[in-house]
C-alpha cells in the first residue's frame, strides 16, 4: 500500500484543493487529467482548476448509482492505546472509481470510548493526501487515481485508517460523507456514486500490563500505538529490549499488535520485533 507520504506538485495540489472542496460541497470529480508526480506515479494531460473541475460536473449530465462505503476492522478486540486498523471498502462501483474524498469520524452515539485516528495509507495514489483533524477526531482521504483508477469490481479496497482507543469500551468507526466518482472513459457518461456508509466495531481491552517481573507498565512514548519503553522509565533503553525478548512468547496474541515494531506479524511478537526495538535506543540517543 502507499503510504500517506507523498509529495506533491503544484497541479497535483491544485486537483487535491478540488477534490477536497468538492467533497464539502457534496460535487463529485469529474474527468481529472493533471501533471504531476506522487507515490503512484504520475498522469499526463491538461491541469484543471477547482473552477474548471466544478463547471464540468455542472454542465456534463450525470449518472448515479448506489454504493456503500464500509469500515472494516482487523480485528474484534484492541488494548487501549495501541493500533486497529480498519479496511476501507467500496461495494459496489460497477464503473471502477478515478477519483474520491472519504471523510471518517468516530460515531460517538455507539462509542463508549474515545479514539484518535494515528495513520492511514492509500491500496494505489497519484495526487493524494490524507489530513487528520488536531484532535484526532477526523480523517479525510482525497484520491484523484487518473489513469491509475480502480476497475469496476463488486468491492474494492481504497486505502486503511489506524485509530487507538483511549481506555476500555465500544470504539465505532464510521465514514460520514464522501464524493466517489468515475469519468466518462469508463461509463456511458460520467458517474456520481451516492453513497451509504457501513461502520467498523471493535472492543478496546485495558492497555498492557507489566511484562515479566517490571513493576510499570509499558507505555507509547511516540503516540504511534506502539509501547516501546517497555520497562515504563520514560526511556528506550538496552533494557527494554531484553525485557521484550524475554517475555515475548508470553505476551497474548491480542496485545502482540502493541509491540509489532517490524510491522509484519501482528499476531505475535517475533524476534525482529524486538531487533527493531533494540535499533531504535541508537535512534534516540
Amino acid at each position: 500500500m502507499t503510504r500517506l507520504t507523498c509529495r506533491l506538485s503544484t497541479r497535483a495540489t491544485v486537483l487535491l484543493a478540488g477534490v477536497a472542496l468538492l467533497l464539502a460541497l457534496g460535487v463529485s470529480a469529474v474527468a481529472l487529467g493533471a501533471t504531476g508526480s506522487g507515490d503512484g506515479g504520475g498522469q499526463t494531460g491538461d491541469a484543471l482548476t477547482v473552477e474548471s473541475l466544478t463547471d464540468q460536473h455542472l454542465n456534463e449530465q450525470t449518472n448515479t448509482t448506489n454504493v456503500t462505503v464500509d469500515l472494516r476492522e482487523s480485528g474484534d478486540t484492541c488494548p487501549a492505546g495501541c493500533p486497529t486498523m480498519f479496511d476501507i471498502v467500496v461495494e459496489g462501483a460497477e464503473y471502477g472509481i478515478s477519483a474520491f474524498g472519504i471523510q471518517i469520524e468516530f460515531n460517538e452515539s455507539k462509542s463508549t470510548t474515545g479514539g484518535s485516528f494515528i495513520d492511514g495509507s492509500f491500496e494505489k495514489s497519484t495526487f493524494a493526501n490524507i489530513t487528520f483533524a488536531d484532535d484526532g477526531s477526523r480523517a479525510v482521504f482525497a484520491n484523484a487515481l487518473g489513469d491509475d483508477k480502480f476497475a469496476p469490481a463488486d468491492e474494492i479496497t481504497v486505502g486503511t485508517v489506524t485509530a487507538v482507543g483511549d481506555d476500555p469500551g465500544d470504539l465505532s468507526v464510521e465514514a460520514v460523507n464522501a464524493t466517489i466518482s468515475e469519468d466518462v472513459d469508463e461509463a456511458p457518461s460520467p458517474v456520481e456514486y451516492i453513497p451509504s456508509f457501513e461502520q467498523g466495531d471493535v472492543t478496546i481491552l485495558d492497555a498492557p500490563s507489566a511484562l515479566g517481573n517490571q513493576f510499570d507498565e509499558p507505555a507509547d512514548l511516540t503516540g504511534d500505538g506502539l509501547f516501546e519503553d517497555i520497562t515504563g522509565d520514560g526511556d528506550v533503553t538496552l533494557t527494554d529490549a531484553l525485557v521484550l525478548f524475554n517475555n515475548r512468547l508470553d505476551i497474548d496474541e491480542e496485545y502482540a499488535r502493541c509491540y509489532n515494531f517490524d510491522g509484519d506479524d501482528p499476531d505475535g511478537v517475533t524476534l525482529s520485533d524486538v531487533l527493531v526495538l533494540f535499533n531504535e535506543r541508537f535512534d534516540r540517543s
